[in-house]
């Protein structure tokens, strides 16, 4: 798990000790015991927060995070009722057997899932390529939604990002703040020094084209402006685009065959 996951687990491991202070210390007054009831939750909710807002400022997380309990309602559910569990349960003298159970039930149910919604929100990639029931797809970047413009695009963001599109409700994805729709990849700047490495510049950085067959595929006919290698280093670099040849299918090949063209074909 991330850092920051392992960090907000310990969060709910104090609220927990301060959930089962309230619940074994029976000689204390009803008014410290509700204390510390009351006490217990703010590291939880704490955790919760932390746990989004370390890569993302609150603004963005929040919508990330109303659409993680959408998506995983059932989940929710179970947190929420094991918490009003933990509220209520100290207020109620239980001297029985069964309240002694009812509130071991409680304490289980909450560490459980509490430990799995965290884990599951840590998980949360903060880079999605979403769609809704319509044809627009949007690369989802720290709870801001951007539209892709088209096919080629897409194209382009699903190898940089080694992502895969995902299908999520309208009402889901109508919690994301729109932003700034992705410039269309075929009117980016191509740039290169004295060397022969070719660099496409996305978003003000610049990325390098490794081979012929994924430049013609994007820029065909398209020369590259030639810049002085100090200019060059002036345009911070982000890494190399992954190839087109990286998507080509697996073929098995059976009986006689004369000639296999496997180009890859622009979409539509």
């Amino acid at each position: 798990m991330k850092r920051e996951s392992w960090l907000s687990l310990v969060l709910v491991v104090v609220g927990l000790a301060l959930q089962g202070a309230a619940w074994i210390w029976d000689s204390a007054s009803q008014d410290v015991r509700v204390a510390l009831t009351i006490l217990s939750l703010l590291p939880g909710l704490a955790a919760l927060v932390f746990q989004g807002t370390q890569s993302q400022g609150l603004r963005t997380w929040f919508p990330t995070f109303i659409a993680f309990l959408r998506a995983n309602l059932p989940l929710s559910i179970v947190v929420l009722l094991s918490l009003g569990m933990l509220v209520v349960l100290p207020l109620i003298p239980a001297t029985s057997y069964l309240g002694e159970v009812a509130m071991s039930i409680a304490v289980v149910l909450f560490s459980v899932s509490v430990f799995t919604f965290i884990r599951e929100l840590g998980a949360q990639p903060s880079l999605r390529i979403v769609k809704g029931s319509t044809d627009a797809v949007y690369l989802l970047k720290d709870g801001v939604k951007h539209l892709i413009p088209e096919p080629l695009t897409l194209f382009f963001v699903l190898l940089d990002t080694y992502r895969e599109i995902e299908c999520v409700s309208d009402t889901q994805l109508a919690l994301y703040r729109e932003g700034q729709q992705l410039p269309s990849v075929s009117s980016c700047r191509l740039v290169k020094g004295s060397g022969p490495a070719i660099y496409l510049v996305w978003e003000g950085r610049r990325k390098h084209i490794p081979d012929p067959q994924t430049y013609n595929y994007f820029f065909s006919g398209k020369t590259p402006e030639t810049l002085a290698d100090a200019d060059l280093e002036t345009i911070p670099r982000t890494g190399t685009l992954r190839s087109v040849l990286s998507i080509r299918p697996t073929i098995t090949i059976q009986g006689d065959v004369g000639e296999i063209s496997l180009g890859v074909g622009k979409p539509q």
